[in-house]
């Protein structure tokens, strides 16, 4: 079983690496149209949104144990 800092770590990595496959498809034109466009721009913000977050919970637990 993994422990809370493996956890975080692997949700860290699937975020990062969702970012890079959604990111890869906006920049190499692979958006059929407009609201494919939006709809990866959106999931792109909203993946960086949950990644800050989660940086965020984690430094804060680390400064409040130090």
């Amino acid at each position: 079983m993994m422990d809370g800092v493996e956890l975080i770590q692997k949700i860290l990595h699937i975020i990062r690496e969702q970012k890079e496959s959604v990111h890869e498809k906006v920049t190499s034109g692979n958006c059929k149209d407009w609201e494919a466009y939006r709809s990866c721009i959106g999931q792109l913000q909203s993946l960086a949104y949950v990644e800050q977050e989660i940086i965020a919970l984690v430094s804060q637990e680390d400064s409040d144990d130090g």
